[in-house]
């Protein structure tokens, strides 16, 4: 698929979201759902090897991380995976110190070269469990996970990895009810939108 066709989609995903998107950002979001696509066709990565439909499946959530949140000291995502929406969100919020945590061995070996091949300094990948990683010092600004945990178990873990004055991130994508705290944690803000199909999705922030 041609290059001037992604970078369409995506820059028309961006407005869809009210998120301005420059010319280089676009062009690297491109590289790594080019990237995506072809790791997916050797280890199973995402349910598709459509990079439009990757697009209008997944971006959605980098891009109102990004537009909500901007660039973030330090941030972790657990259960990375295809790096869906940790990736796009670091690269188009450029944070100084970042950790990608995925199990599968190579789904790790992916993010990795993704890192490397996007270019994403300070960015660093571990191939374990999150329970094995203990309480990091210093711990994280920005705290997520998608699609890994049941929220509320979700909130147990993440406490341990945010900082003080973080902020940990819950995805919902569907009508799921979403505890109102957890241990220190409160929700805070809450951004509703949807997929370009009309799926319903939330992000929930609590700190």
């Amino acid at each position: 698929m041609r290059q001037e066709e992604l970078s369409k989609a995506i820059r028309k995903e961006a407005q869809r979201l009210h998120k301005e998107l420059g010319k280089a950002e676009a062009e690297s979001l491109v590289g790594f759902f080019r990237l995506l696509v072809r790791w997916g066709q050797r280890i199973r990565l995402t349910g598709s090897h459509d990079p439009l439909e990757l697009i209008s499946q997944h971006l959605a959530d980098a891009l109102v991380m990004s537009r909500e949140l901007g660039e973030v000291p330090s941030f972790i995502d657990v259960g990375s995976g295809g790096g869906l929406p940790a990736i796009p969100y670091l690269l188009l919020e450029h944070s100084p110190r970042s950790l990608l945590v995925e199990v599968n061995q190579r789904k790790s070996v992916f993010l990795r070269t993704a890192v490397h091949e996007m270019g994403l300094q300070g960015a660093e990948v571990k191939a374990q469990r999150v329970e094995e990683l203990g309480s990091p010092d210093p711990r994280f600004d920005l705290v997520s996970s998608r699609a890994t945990f049941a929220p509320t178990k979700w909130l147990e873990i993440a406490e341990a990895l945010v900082a003080p004055g973080g902020r940990v991130l819950v995805f919902v994508a569907k009508e799921e009810r979403l505890p109102e705290a957890s241990g220190s944690l409160r929700m805070g803000k809450m951004w509703r939108y949807s997929l370009v199909d009309g799926s319903p999705r939330t992000l929930a922030c609590y700190h």
